[in-house]
């Protein structure tokens, strides 16, 4: 059939298709077939004028339907098959040159036993977005009352496959999902129909390039329920800021009316004023917790973290740690003893501050330190401990052995609290908002 569409196609004498012969009195033109053309431009590898010779071919066939200009040929070329369908040339065609076909289908067994009618067969179709596909015996056509093509295959030497595709659902639309009461939304949702399953209709972003959710919205026009399944997308799970967003938003939920809202005629499809969410209520308070931390840590550093899967006590630690050098709080603790190196000026400082109050003096120790959370570098911290009431634990021999350091010698020192009751400790912190190297530090 193509071959014969093609042959009527075929116009080869303009342009830089022609072979132009004029070395004698006379001009000669000579025209190559389109199979010999093809293949000269292949072996020229002038892969664009190929592509342009079958597309050429191609409309040139399609103009010959026998019912043109009312409708045309459809001839499409996929991994080597060839499938042709009728396609009207205006929406009035349809009307004014209907289409109609005859055809003896040899219909499965399960098909006949699954469906009464053709109606609830093609319903069916519809609905799932299924093609359905088939042997037959013959087909006719016709449009208007013009015949357009007969195929038989009554004595099984000739295979027809028939397939009868649904209509389409209508296209995906933007739309929004967002509270009656705060300001929390997912402002941007390509939505589309995706399955009817009785009086159920099924919507989804499933064709939504990189959206921040994964959204199934599930409504009953006829008894006015719905249901919705909503989670974050892989990637966006690994992000504090897309985590918090979501798991504010299932908290909201729980108390305030949503709609789901077309943004191209700016309605509400969907409102939801009593709503019942799969939410644990503890989970989503820790979640929300814990992220709204992290992203104070982000914004004040103007770091982003990739999260992962499962946080570490390290991971507690360093995220209270942070939170309390942001906010500027201290931790309070108790110590059992402190062990430091001194030289010997050191010593001979704390020589004189014990002289001096034998009962106990107030130490301060401090160090500085790259925090590395989740893998990103976020600031050198200052810790800074004070140390309640201490003492030296044996001073007359700490004493007596300093006397014998040389200049370059150093000394253990061991400290314990002066009393039971006075082994009290805090923490404070200080950072650079910068790792140096990076960028120039700015104390806090």
């Amino acid at each position: 059939m193509l071959k014969k569409l093609l042959n009527k196609a075929r116009i080869f004498n303009n342009g830089n298709k022609n072979q132009n012969i004029v070395n004698s009195p006379g001009a000669m033109i000579l025209n190559r077939s389109f199979g010999e053309e093809l293949q000269y431009l292949v072996r020229k590898g002038q892969y664009d004028e190929v592509a342009a010779l079958i597309k050429q071919s191609i409309n040139g066939a399609s103009a010959q339907h026998p019912a043109y200009p009312h409708w045309r040929y459809d001839i499409k070329l996929n991994n080597g098959q060839v499938s042709i369908a009728h396609v009207p040339n205006s929406p009035n065609a349809i009307h004014t040159h209907p289409f109609r076909s005859q055809m003896k289908l040899i219909l499965p067994n399960d098909f006949r036993a699954r469906f009464k009618n053709w109606n609830e067969a093609l319903q069916y179709s519809y609905e799932k977005q299924i093609t359905f596909e088939f042997d037959a015996k013959s087909i006719e056509t016709w449009i208007g009352d013009k015949a357009i093509e007969k195929y038989e295959s009554e004595d099984g030497t000739k295979q027809i496959r028939v397939s009868i595709e649904p209509q389409e659902f209508p296209p995906p639309t933007p739309m929004r999902l967002y509270l009656f009461e705060g300001s929390l939304s997912y402002d941007y949702l390509i939505m589309g129909l995706k399955e009817i399953d009785g009086n159920w209709l099924i919507l989804d972003n499933s064709t939504q390039k990189n959206p921040q959710i994964n959204i199934t919205v599930s409504m009953n026009p006829t008894t006015n329920e719905a249901k919705m399944l909503i989670d974050l997308c892989s990637d966006n799970s690994l992000s504090a800021k897309s985590q918090l967003h979501y798991c504010s938003f299932m908290q909201s939920m729980k108390t305030s009316s949503f709609a789901l809202k077309s943004l191209e005629h700016n309605v509400d499809i969907m409102v939801a004023k009593k709503w019942t969410v799969d939410e644990d209520e503890k989970e989503l308070a820790s979640c929300i917790s814990l992220m709204s931390d992290l992203v104070a840590i982000e914004n004040f550093f103007g770091v982003e973290f990739t999260l992962p899967t499962h946080l570490t006590d390290e991971d507690d630690d360093l995220i209270h740690i942070l939170k309390k050098a942001i906010n500027g709080t201290s931790t309070n603790g108790t110590f059992s003893a402190l062990e430091i190196d001194a030289d010997v000026n050191q010593a001979k400082t704390l020589i004189e501050f014990f002289e001096e109050k034998s009962s106990g003096f107030i130490f301060k120790t401090d160090f500085n330190q790259e925090i590395i959370l989740f893998g990103v570098s976020v600031t050198l911290l200052k810790t800074e401990t004070t140390y309640n009431s201490i003492i030296i634990k044996d001073f007359e021999r700490f004493k007596s052995k300093t006397l014998l350091m040389d200049n370059e010698d150093s000394i253990k020192v061991h400290l314990i609290p002066s009393g039971i009751d006075e082994n009290k400790l805090s923490e404070s912190y200080s950072t650079s908002k910068k790792i140096p190297g990076n960028e120039e530090e700015q104390e806090d």
